[in-house]
């Protein structure tokens, strides 16, 4: 009996033993964990000189936790023990410990104890997050944020930033914020107002709602899912034969912007629009031409597109649009009289391409009459018949007994009654251009063109008007002749009582709150179609300012969309800010989202990125 109570005694005891070894064994785990485990301690905080013996110790009380064996690796490193370190890691990251995998990137990255590898620190860092370590998928996506290691992507640096974030890893949270911010490599969100008045129609095979969806992807998406997405689209509506697609389609294979580089692809879709009467594909087919881009070269196709392209686009007096369209246009040596012979056949005459030249001619030595009559020409569409062949064919000849009559025959049509000649005197007075400056000779000759209903004469009248109300007189009266650069100013004018434009951001109804002229808001909508109607681009896109803001956006898309074609540049900018509506407001959002986490927990850069805001 007694040695059967002595027996349990002893296995009681060795138990006792056992338990208090193992709680030892497991509370150096702890404290070794607690002074160098990624995610409890900054590698910078760590003591080394406590770390390294209680993380010793917790490996030689279980040499095969591999976790263990990480965090040695780290204190080793903050001790500058740099091979003993290396093996740690190693051994570590062998057994699958994620803490090991990360610290084996780290010693790639940062060259310690081996040759510093990107590639393959990507590829640790990668192991680590794949088990859903919080630091290594900051790495890694750090690593996709700026292509070290691996080509650059930052939708995934976004994704997995995300992951980090998520965890509540505050500099993850603070470096998604930014991304956030900028707004690349984020997906456009599905309940995006132009996606979703789209969407079903697209779905059902609308080739403008496909064409719109293409527009609002490729210029408002940020990432390769919309680039991707819109591409879809694009050529959906290209292949029922919208011409605006097959346009868009054919010069991002040109550029080889997000699609394979293809000139000859390119080139059969400019002609398919072209052959619809599309001017941006023909100026694309005639420069395709004229470069063998895509096809043989061939200087007469060159021309006859070229030609068709400036014989079909809106007439426009913005100078810059029109610059830039000339130069797109001409990709040859083409002299400036057979340009004025091309231009003369517009119908209502007086194509702003002209101006192109206007600069290099008085840069050589030309007279400034001479550049006036181009410059003219550009601004003014309503010339008509022999003015406008006299004025063309004379600038282009210039020089000797042809520049005397540059003043001598108006001078003498405007004694004759030849109204488009008194309005000319009168500019040449009013500019002193081939004429002495006399503002009251200026005044006689254009009043006599004004009253009889030649607009031209009336713009420049309302120009010399020192007293608001007459200034208003001759535009309202050149806007009545459906003049369509008046009806532009005077909506401009009429808009001034309300300033819509420049101070409201969301919905044109609150105008009344604010004080706003209602009546001066409906006048500025009249004249505004009057002008667009008749292609003026800047009317085009004001008008679809206005339905914006009023939140009429069927008209304000239509309207947008006639302008997109014309304008260029900086001045097309009107349609990206309208389908992108309210995405910028929902990226601001998701940023200051993830900044108040990271602020949260005391990130200072994620701090002063709020106080900014």
């Amino acid at each position: 009996m007694q040695g059967r109570v002595a027996g349990v005694v002893g296995l009681l005891g060795a138990a006792l033993f056992a338990g208090a070894v193992q709680a030892t064994t497991q509370a150096v785990a702890e404290d070794c964990a607690a002074q160098a485990a990624v995610g409890s301690v900054a590698f910078a905080d760590i003591d080394p000189a406590r770390a390294v013996p209680l993380c010793e110790r917790a490996v030689a009380a279980d040499p095969e936790d591999a976790d263990l064996q990480a965090h040695l690796c780290r204190a080793l490193v903050r001790a500058e023990r740099v091979d003993e370190a290396l093996a740690w890691c190693e051994r570590s990251a062998a057994a699958g410990s994620a803490a090991g995998e990360f610290g084996l990137g780290n010693a790639f990255h940062n060259a310690i104890g081996v040759t510093r590898n990107d590639e393959e620190a990507m590829r640790w860092w990668r192991r680590a997050a794949n088990q859903g370590l919080a630091a290594a998928q900051l790495n890694l996506a750090f690593g996709y944020e700026t292509g070290g290691g691996v080509e650059e992507d930052v939708e995934r640096a976004l994704r997995w930033y995300s992951r980090a974030a998520e965890q509540g890893h505050a500099e993850a949270q603070y470096r998604l914020g930014r991304l956030y911010d900028d707004g690349w490599g984020v997906a456009l969100p599905a309940d995006l107002p132009a996606l979703e008045r789209h969407g079903v129609a697209a779905s059902r095979g609308d080739a403008d709602a496909q064409y719109a969806l293409g527009l609002v992807y490729l210029l408002v998406g940020r990432s390769r899912v919309d680039a991707a997405r819109g591409l879809n689209w694009m050529r959906r509506a290209a292949d029922q034969g919208h011409a605006g697609a097959q346009w868009e389609l054919g010069d991002l294979h040109q550029r080889g912007d997000g699609v394979e580089q293809d000139d000859v692809l390119a080139a059969e879709l400019f002609r398919a629009a072209a052959e619809q009467g599309h001017a941006g594909a023909q100026t694309a087919l005639g420069q395709a031409y004229a470069s063998g881009r895509g096809v043989d070269e061939d200087e007469e196709r060159a021309r006859y597109w070229l030609r068709r392209a400036l014989l079909s686009l809106t007439p426009t007096w913005q100078r810059e649009t029109d610059e830039a369209w000339y130069q797109r246009a001409i990709n040859m040596e083409v002299s400036d009289k057979e340009v004025a012979l091309w231009l003369l056949e517009r119908p209502g005459a007086g194509f702003a391409a002209a101006i192109w030249r206007t600069s290099g001619m008085i840069s050589d030595g030309g007279d400034p009459l001479v550049a006036a009559l181009f410059e003219r020409a550009a601004w003014y569409q309503l010339l008509g018949g022999d003015a406008v062949e006299w004025r063309y064919a004379n600038a282009v000849r210039g020089g000797g007994d042809d520049y005397e009559r540059l003043v001598s025959e108006p001078l003498a049509a405007a004694e004759a009654g030849e109204v488009w000649a008194q309005e000319h005197v009168g500019w040449m007075y009013l500019y002193g251009l081939g004429l002495e400056h006399d503002e009251n000779e200026a005044r006689r000759w254009l009043l006599a063109a004004a009253e009889r209903s030649y607009t031209p004469a009336m713009r420049y009248l309302s120009l010399m008007q020192q007293e608001r109300e007459r200034l208003l007189f001759w535009v309202d009266r050149a806007a009545e002749l459906d003049d369509a650069l008046a009806q532009y100013t005077r909506a401009l004018i009429h808009l001034e009582q309300v300033d819509v434009i420049t101070q409201y951001t969301d919905d044109g109804r609150k105008l009344r709150e604010h004080g706003g002229d209602a009546d001066a808001l409906r006048a500025a909508k009249v004249r505004l179609r009057q002008a667009a109607e008749r292609g003026l681009p800047q009317a085009q896109d004001t008008l679809a300012r206005l339905y914006s803001l009023g939140g009429d956006y069927l008209q304000a898309e239509y309207w947008y969309q006639q302008a997109w074609e014309q304008l260029l540049g900086d001045r097309r900018g009107g349609l990206v800010r309208f389908y992108g509506r309210g995405h910028s407001e929902w990226l601001s959002g998701q940023a200051r989202h993830w900044y108040e986490r990271a602020a949260a927990q005391g990130h200072t850069d994620a701090m002063q990125m709020l106080e900014s805001r």
